[in-house]
């Protein structure tokens, strides 16, 4: 059951992440907070999940695991890169092939 929650959670953490880097960088604070309780949903139901997951597939599951954290830091990055006017496709590009790769290690474990 706390699959489905975390399922729930990346999918609330994605969309939220997408109005971000679609929307005006005055119209979002309150999506900013969100994105942030998100984050902290997604990290809480990972572990729980991981937790359980951990005994029968600990190879896949920490790969899973270093690869999340990877998609944490680049969506800051592009959020970041954002922000400060630069250009931010390529991390763009990473954060979606990195994100392809956890949905199928995720997919593939449960």
């Amino acid at each position: 059951m706390p699959i489905i929650y975390h399922v729930y959670s990346w999918i609330a953490f994605y969309l939220i992440f997408a109005i971000l880097v679609f929307t005006p960088l005055n119209q979002n604070k309150i999506v900013k907070i969100l994105f942030r309780l998100s984050q902290v949903s997604v990290i809480v139901t990972g572990v729980i999940v991981s937790l359980s997951i951990f005994e029968y597939e600990p190879a896949t599951s920490t790969i899973k695991i270093l690869l999340s954290i990877a998609i944490f830091g680049l969506m800051d990055m592009v959020l970041a890169r954002k922000r400060r006017g630069e250009g931010f496709l390529l991390h763009l590009i990473g954060f979606v092939i990195v994100s392809a790769v956890v949905i199928y290690l995720g997919y593939s474990i449960s």
